[in-house]
């Protein structure tokens, strides 16, 4: 008879033995059993009456046999009670008469972390008492995730036959790897009984926990900048995210930053989490892009797996300079026209720039109106209307009146002083006295009276051969251009 994983709780054997099982003859083998509260009652005359009160859980008459393995009794209020014990090793609450163990495995344990990238794990069996006929065969890896994963041949007995070595090799990838005794009956004690009794499958042990193995290596799965009025000036901080938890990512040699037109100083690690890290690039001056880039092997995960390099990046565009006036054209500056423009060019592309931003300061002339229009990102288009007079004219830029992508102002400018003069051209006027000199009639003049032809043009008295020269040097006082060709004329006219 086979009593097998069975629970025993609050029997009672009134007239007789083994509150919970009595065998008078034969033989029993009980597996895995568990007796709670269970209560042999001497209460005479019964009919076992030699063992009234005996056994209060099990109770096996000397005529009889029985084999155990794994049995468990309670303690304490569940302890187990036998009136007429005789509180001896096979007399007493629990058990009265012989129970011959079974060998049982005790355990079945892994040399080593439950997370391993090794190539091969070693497990220890341990069995309830010395056994013979325990090879590879009787052991049989379970694994998901993992391929070709088994036990090697090497099962090694280390401690006289009651704890065996066991190597797994744990084959190609990544994933979980779980032990397996499996009872075929083939191993046995001393006294030729089997494993867990008679019968396949009722010794069979799993590994308590299963082995993970991961080979694969950290990734970066993502590096971000922080903005930048959240570290210090002239510092810029990234988030390294790696998609698993590792370490060593500590050194300025684990990364590479790409400048574009910037430069820094020095590089700072600091761990928010396993899996997260704070690189600070300090010291950074100029203005550009700057990319922050993991190298291959910067760090490893908890088994030692090196890092791959980041495919991601983190990107940043730093600016300590401030905009300036790059140039500053005006065009016309001798005009007769009430309008003039002039365009305003800055060092970067900027924002924010109005009339109310620019002063226009005169000495001699003046102006109505003036409207600002941008033209590019970087330059503006300025139109005075109304502009009259003569003299000198310059551009004052309020200090804060543009503003570039990162907020970075422009401080006071003011452009050179030019000249401006919008005086209409005079046509020189006809000598009231002449004289009568004729005039060839193919000689045109120009602007200024001279002829074409190098003379003067209609006939004149001396006076007013050198009228010419006056209207010159009249213009010369207001700004315009002076006609030397003219004084040269009007001299060898007179002569």
């Amino acid at each position: 008879m086979i009593v097998e994983s069975s629970t025993f709780e609050d029997n009672a054997a009134i007239h007789g033995a083994g509150g919970a099982i009595f065998t008078r003859s034969g033989s029993i083998e009980i597996i895995n059993c568990s007796f709670k509260r269970n209560w042999a009652i001497d209460n005479f005359p019964s009919p076992n009456h030699e063992l009234s009160g005996k056994g209060g859980a099990v109770c096996i008459h000397p005529d009889a046999s029985a084999l155990g393995a794994g049995l468990t009794f309670g303690q304490g209020a569940d302890a187990n009670i036998a009136d007429a014990n005789a509180s001896t090793i096979n007399d007493d609450d629990d058990i009265y008469g012989t129970i011959r163990s079974l060998p049982t495995v005790l355990s079945l344990s892994r040399i080593g972390p439950s997370l391993s990238r090794q190539d091969q794990a070693t497990y220890f069996v341990t069995f309830s008492e010395r056994v013979t006929g325990v090879d590879a065969s009787d052991f049989a890896v379970t694994a998901a995730g993992i391929e070709q994963a088994h036990v090697t041949p090497e099962v090694r007995d280390v401690s006289g036959g009651s704890i065996y070595s066991v190597n797994v090799d744990t084959g190609i990838g990544s994933g979980l790897i779980e032990l397996r005794l499996n009872d075929d009956d083939s191993i046995r004690n001393a006294n030729g009984l089997s494993l867990g009794g008679t019968g396949a499958g009722n010794g069979d042990f799993a590994s308590a926990d299963a082995l993970a193995i991961d080979r694969e290596r950290p990734t970066v799965a993502s590096i971000e900048a922080l903005p930048i009025d959240l570290v210090a000036p002239n510092s810029i901080t990234f988030l390294v995210t790696f998609d698993e938890s590792v370490s060593d990512f500590d050194d300025a040699g684990d990364v590479f930053v790409e400048h574009q037109g910037t430069i820094h100083d020095r590089i700072e690690f600091s761990p928010i989490s396993a899996a997260i890290h704070a690189v600070t690039i300090s010291g950074v001056t100029g203005e550009g892009g700057i990319r922050l880039f993991v190298k291959a092997n910067a760090a490893i995960d908890q088994v030692g797996n090196p890092s791959l390099v980041s495919a991601a990046y983190g990107e940043f565009y730093f600016d300590d300079v401030a905009p300036t006036v790059a140039s500053f054209v005006a065009f016309p500056r001798r005009t007769s026209s009430p309008d003039i423009e002039f365009s305003l060019r800055f060092s970067e592309p900027v924002i924010g720039l109005s009339s109310d931003d620019l002063t226009i300061q005169h000495d001699g002339s003046r102006h109505a109106s003036q409207i600002v229009e941008r033209e590019s990102e970087a330059s503006y288009r300025v139109a005075l209307s109304g502009v009259e007079g003569v003299g000198e004219m310059t551009v004052t830029l309020s200090a804060g009146a543009v503003t570039d992508r990162v907020g970075q102002v422009n401080a006071l400018w003011t452009s050179d002083a030019f000249a401006i003069d919008t005086t209409p051209e005079i046509a020189p006027a006809a000598s009231p006295v002449q004289e009568s000199v004729d005039t060839p009639a193919s000689s045109a003049t120009d602007a200024d009276g001279i002829a074409a032809d190098g003379l003067c043009g209609a006939a004149m008295t001396p006076m007013a051969m050198v009228l010419p020269l006056v209207m010159a040097l009249r213009r010369r006082r207001r700004g315009g251009r002076i006609l030397r060709t003219a004084y040269a004329r009007s001299r060898r006219a007179l002569a």
